[in-house]
């Protein structure tokens, strides 16, 4: 089977689709990735190792590169040109429903038996219709359409055509940072991820998002928190994991602000995070407390509730797909809820933990790698 996939190299999560659905699966697969440049080195060498064919969807070095009006049209007939080269295609798969991505897809639609879409969430939620009806020439030729909640797929259909029901398939990639977590666990005290990581032993840590992006609204969670009393204040560690995500340096060094002004220690993660140390932080947190203004089905989100955090969920974002299966977390309505919620769970922390013990053994039940690749494959056998 010949597959080429639209995405971002860059991206852990296409690394992790191909690794998880492609590279385990018992019969001969041929994956091409049209992507931009490969700035992580490391991603770069899996795909060589393991025979993943670069599209690359950039002319380099050229000077028309430095003319914007020029760019994107020119970086397209370039890429559409490469894509022919390697004709034909099983299916083609566009990850993350861009404009451009769309396009390239809907120019090449002759090269293949069969095109899919895989919208991931904010370009759904946080696209406005105009965007989604743009790239309908596309999704009318697509053999099918995976999302991951039912807001996505309402939002969707209320957008297009009801008609688009019969192609639309409910599925999640698969969290691959379960694995990472079960091997911390397993093979590491707590109390030495929390010194790998430079988080004091004895605190009650905190983690504030899970990336740089003002969407998390770190500041207005700092704000509350600070209202905690000083003995409250004492006892917690707060983290901040700002390892990616459009990072403003600007809104960087506000947040930095923010913390330096309160009367508890914490700690800003800005650099590159392994797998490993990702998972220790998990491990490492006792409460978790999510506050982004729009959301999908978010691996990292996920991965704290399986690690054991206490997780505060913001009640405008609903995870329906979550509550439907017993998954259990504390929701608030605003803001100015969260410091009586995190003082009620500091003072009845283990009575927490008991009542959300049950959380793990679901999470890995629906959402695994292994609980979902054989659906991946299973699009793919239908289609090709």
């Amino acid at each position: 089977m010949k597959i080429l996939i639209i995405g971002d190299g860059n991206s852990i999560y296409i690394r992790n689709y191909i690794k998880n659905i492609f590279l385990s699966w018992d019969r001969e697969i041929e994956i091409y990735l049209c992507t931009i440049r490969i700035r992580n080195a490391e991603y770069l060498k899996f795909y060589e190792r393991n025979g993943i064919a670069l599209i690359y969807c950039q002319v380099r070095g050229s000077l028309i590169q430095h003319i914007p009006i020029f760019k994107t049209l020119i970086n397209f007939i370039y890429t559409l040109n490469k894509i022919q080269q390697n004709r034909y295609y099983d299916v083609i798969h566009v990850h993350f429903a861009s404009f451009i991505s769309c396009s390239l897809a809907f120019a090449s639609r002759k090269l293949a038996k069969a095109e899919i879409c895989s919208f991931w969430g904010s370009d759904l939620l946080r696209h406005r219709k105009w965007h989604t009806r743009l790239i309908m020439p596309f999704l009318d030729k697509c053999s099918a359409i995976t999302l991951e909640t039912q807001l996505m797929h309402d939002l969707l259909i209320a957008r297009t055509k009801p008609n688009y029901e019969n192609k639309i398939r409910k599925i999640t990639f698969g969290i691959e940072g379960f694995e990472h977590i079960d091997y911390i666990i397993d093979h590491e005290d707590r109390n030495v991820s929390r010194q790998r990581l430079g988080i004091p032993l004895d605190k009650i840590v905190i983690s504030i998002g899970y990336n740089g992006n003002p969407n998390h609204q770190h500041i207005r969670v700092l704000e509350q928190l600070k209202q905690l009393d000083d003995i409250l204040l004492s006892r917690i560690f707060i983290i901040l994991q700002m390892t990616y995500g459009n990072i403003d340096p600007e809104y960087h060094s506000e947040v930095k602000r923010k913390a330096e002004n309160m009367s508890c220690q914490f700690k800003i993660f800005s650099d590159y995070m392994s797998n490993t140390d990702i998972a220790r932080l998990r491990c490492a947190t006792d409460i978790f407390v999510h506050a982004q203004t729009t959301d999908s089905f978010s691996s990292s989100f996920q991965e704290y509730i399986y690690a054991s955090a206490i997780v505060l969920n913001a009640k405008w974002i609903k995870y329906k797909e979550l509550e439907s299966v017993g998954i259990k977390y504390i929701e608030y309505n605003s803001f100015d809820e969260i410091p009586f919620l995190i003082k009620d769970i500091l003072v009845n922390i283990d009575r927490y933990r008991l009542e959300y013990s049950n959380n793990k053994q679901i999470l890995k039940s629906f959402f695994s790698v292994s609980a979902v690749e054989k659906k991946w494959r299973g699009i793919y056998e239908n289609l090709a």
